[in-house]
């Protein structure tokens, strides 16, 4: 049987968790907040970067198009026959 100094000195190590436990739980609350607003920033720069590339893919596929318009006003213009691409 557990005599009264048993139960509290029991009772001392569970308040001690207990506020060990309390710190851990703000602790990780922190640490959720900094990982909620690094995420945020992450998908801000991604769009940034997509937002970027679009700009870029679009300014090629227009390039390539007037680059394929050209090579097919040379070809009639010489009677060449059609590169096969």
């Amino acid at each position: 049987m557990l005599t009264q100094s048993d139960l509290q000195a029991i009772g001392k190590i569970i308040g001690s968790l207990e506020t060990k436990m309390g710190l851990f739980e703000r602790k990780m609350g922190s640490f959720e907040k900094k990982l909620t607003s690094l995420d945020k920033k992450t998908n801000r720069g991604f769009k940034s970067v997509d937002k970027k590339l679009n700009v870029i893919i679009d300014y090629f596929d227009h390039q390539d198009i007037d680059i394929r318009r050209r090579l097919n006003r040379i070809e009639v213009h010489l009677s060449l026959a059609p590169l096969n691409s």
